[in-house]
């Protein structure tokens, strides 16, 4: 299974993915969407064990990924 999502950084530094592609807010430097704690949870823990991730700041837009699970030896 393929899902396609989002990966952004707001105002602050913070980098946060969503389920579709999320809209700027200038007043609170901030992206708005649907974020799911969860994935962006893994996303942190792969970023830590070394992925790597886009030099993103503020002003750039976000940018897509695709998060592809499969299970082993099941048809």
């Amino acid at each position: 299974m393929k899902k396609k999502l989002w990966y952004a950084v707001s105002g602050s530094g913070q980098g946060r993915i969503f389920t579709a592609k999320p809209e700027r807010d200038e007043h609170f430097k901030i992206w708005l969407g649907e974020s799911v704690g969860c994935i962006s949870t893994t996303f942190m823990i792969f970023e830590s064990e070394g992925m790597a991730v886009p030099n993103l700041k503020w002003t750039d837009d976000p940018v897509g990924l695709t998060l592809s699970i499969e299970f082993d030896g099941i048809d």
